[in-house]
């Protein structure tokens, strides 16, 4: 297992960050957008470990916190949760596989909403959705459409990052 350079590992989780909260407006679907950000932490969990996964997990909740509108360190602690049972289970992923990338991103995705959900129910005062309405509006939609843009995104990421690949199976 390689380590990751922090300065391109920074470096990416500021440009997705930019990314998220500029170009994304422009191409959700049906008001749903992928979180790019949760994907990047999943990235580098699957092929750097649980450290790098935790560390980017940390930065990149952080970096929603400061911009959401919304309790400070709920997605910092979902994402550093997220980042670091994904990097804690890397070893046991066939990551060579598209199909693999997506099933990951999904489930995770569904991780670690779920964990922001109840966070935030236990911080609040008043429950303002059911889990059964979140999950059916933003939680399988925003897996979904996240495990879908996993794909590409890995394969950039794989470059930045300097992860070397065998050739995709299926």
């Amino acid at each position: 297992m390689s380590s990751v350079n922090r300065v391109h590992m920074y470096s990416v989780l500021a440009a997705l960050l930019l990314v998220h909260v500029t170009v994304l407006n422009y191409i959700s679907i049906f008001g749903f957008r992928p979180d790019l950000l949760l994907i990047a932490v999943i990235f580098m969990a699957l092929f750097f470990g649980s450290g790098a996964g935790l560390e980017a997990g940390i930065a990149a909740g952080i970096g929603k916190d400061m911009l959401a509108l919304d309790y400070m360190g709920t997605n910092t602690l979902a994402l550093g949760l997220t980042g670091l049972v994904v990097g804690a289970m890397h070893a046991k992923f066939f990551k060579e596989s598209r199909f693999t990338r997506m099933i990951i991103v999904f489930f995770f995705s569904i991780f670690s909403m779920s964990i922001h959900f109840f966070l935030y129910d236990l911080i609040s005062n008043s429950q303002e959705i059911s889990f059964i309405d979140y999950a059916t509006s933003p939680l399988l939609p925003v897996s979904l459409y996240s495990s879908l843009v996993a794909v590409p995104l890995f394969a950039v990421l794989e470059g930045i990052l300097g992860v070397e690949m065998p050739q995709d199976i299926i």
